[in-house]
């Protein structure tokens, strides 16, 4: 069924109305930090099976997908709209539409685009440190200090991994909100705590925390670890400090200060029972956070709960909150962490922040189940089945059987750049209808296709079924269970593409620069 058109002036009124559409930008997310129309969700087409639930639940919510709108290379129109549109009425949406002449015809009517990703937490970021003066220090002072012996307690609020793989030397690792649980006793410990982390947003935003609750001698690094490196500083590698269990007093004035704080910012709380009313209605939107380490998610988690670190929330709730009217209920172990996201997610515009009352003890205690696996993305059982799943062993034989057949590997490009089957080649799954026909012109060719652990090849592959190629056939697990089978995977160099958005510390020096300046614009 074809996916109906809106207009520009249509999706306008939409947006401005009281219950707004999901606005989903299908586009790579090279082309989304480009420019995209304001308040999108980036949901690039290859995702829309393993995220879509999570962001919209209820089938009946009007959807709109956008694409670049622009001719592509074989000069036919973008069809990634309509595809999406395809895809999600196939998965039992109700209410979809493309928007006519997509992102090109957004800006062509003059309306505003803004560029870059995580924007509306950065711009935030940037009016905490500028109109409510949070204290900075630059590279060179923060250096000066240390040489000096000062009793500064430098402190990474940047996740644990990012911490290992490159900090400034001495610095602690308190990720998030950690550090206020810490914070009483740091104070008492040195003259000033300096928070830093990969640029400013999160360590602003975790430093406005530590003010609000009453502490005084805190800045933030300006520039965080990319102004470090810039500045010709090394980073120390391997470093896994964190601070030991904090004191009595400590944890009460973090405990007491994040109540007090929620309080002010109308942060709610809800039970066990309410939140399982929300999850097994029939209708009806919301989001449910699991704040909590991914281990612990994974050993076991209240159904359909998205696992993210606290300040991956807050810097990216525009790509994982596509309906801003709708609750969003966090889930912890921790109630501090629980409820100073919860804070900043009202002070960002989100409308009703709920926190788990008693966290996943509670959820336990209330006798509902808690997922041990992870959910399988929406229409994997309908997918998986359309085609045969090869296992490692059966591969040459069906390769033999069919050949000359093709290898397909429909992952990112970093991922066939890391290792991919002998001789296959690298079509990526949200490009696949439209330029399938160039490289397999035939539909009596025989096509493997993979991908890093299979689910992105069982889609493609049931897609590829559909549009009539006959012999069509999947790796299950993908390269990486080929690969721990012993078999050779081949690398080859392949350059830059859309599908790939490097974080700002893996760019090259002036790419570093840029990101700096973009967000000091923000």
């Amino acid at each position: 069924m074809a996916t109906r058109l809106v207009t520009i002036d249509q999706l306008v009124a939409a947006l401005a109305g009281e219950h707004p559409p999901a606005l989903l930008d299908v586009r790579d997310l090279i082309e989304s930090e480009r420019g995209h129309i304001p308040g999108a969700t980036i949901l690039p087409r290859r995702r829309i099976e393993f995220r879509i639930e999570a962001l919209v639940r209820d089938r009946a919510t009007p959807l709109i997908v956008v694409d670049s709108g622009e001719d592509i290379d074989d000069g036919a129109r973008d069809p990634r709209a309509a595809l999406a549109g395809e895809t999600l009425s196939a998965l039992g949406y109700r209410d979809v539409a493309a928007l006519d002449g997509g992102v090109a015809a957004w800006r062509h009517a003059g309306l505003p685009i803004v560029s870059g990703t995580q924007v509306s937490s950065k711009a935030f970021g940037r009016r905490i440190g500028d109109l409510e003066r949070v204290p900075s220090i630059d590279v060179e002072t923060l250096r000066r200090w240390l040489d000096e012996g000062r009793r500064v307690a430098l402190c990474d609020v940047r996740g644990a991994d990012e911490h290992t793989e490159g900090c400034i030397p001495g610095a602690v690792s308190l990720p998030g909100f950690e550090i206020v649980s810490h914070a009483l006793d740091m104070a008492g410990e040195s003259d000033v705590i300096v928070l830093c982390s990969s640029a400013r947003t999160r360590s602003l935003i975790v430093a406005r925390t530590l003010i609000d609750l009453g502490l005084s001698d805190v800045m933030v690094l300006e520039g965080g670890v990319l102004a470090w490196r810039l500045a010709g500083h090394e980073l120390e590698q391997g470093s896994r400090r964190r601070r030991v269990k904090p004191s009595t007093p400590a944890s009460q004035f973090a405990e007491l200060g994040s109540a007090r704080l929620a309080k002010h910012f109308g942060v709610e709380r809800i039970e066990a029972a309410d939140l399982a009313g929300l999850l097994y209605a029939t209708s009806g939107n919301f989001s449910a956070f699991d704040l909590r380490n991914l281990g612990s998610h994974v050993v076991a988690h209240v159904p359909r709960s998205v696992s993210v670190s606290s300040d991956a929330l807050i810097v990216r709730h525009d790509e994982l909150v596509a309906l801003r009217d709708a609750p969003v209920v966090l889930i912890d172990d921790d109630c501090v962490r629980a409820l100073l996201t919860g804070v900043w997610l009202r002070r960002l515009g989100l409308p009703r922040v709920q926190e788990l009352a008693g966290g996943i003890a509670a959820w336990a205690a209330s006798g509902r189940p808690a997922s041990v696996v992870a959910e399988l993305p929406l229409g994997w059982s309908e997918a998986s089945a359309v085609t045969p799943g090869l296992g490692v062993d059966d591969v040459s034989r069906w390769l033999a059987a069919y050949a000359p057949a093709h290898v397909l590997h429909v992952d990112t490009s970093a991922s066939y750049r890391r290792g991919h089957l002998p001789g296959a080649r690298w079509l990526p799954r949200g490009w696949l209808e439209p330029r399938i026909g160039r490289v397999v012109p035939s539909l009596d060719e025989a096509l493997l296709v993979t991908c890093s652990d299979g689910a992105q090849s069982a889609f493609a592959a049931a897609t590829l079924r559909r549009r009539g190629y006959v012999h069509v056939a999947w790796l299950q697990g993908g390269t990486r269970l080929w690969a721990a089978a012993g078999r050779a995977l081949e690398t080859a160099p392949l350059p830059p593409h859309d599908d790939e958005l490097l974080p700002p510390a893996r760019r090259d020096p002036q790419a570093m620069r840029d990101y700096l300046d973009w967000e000091r614009l923000r």
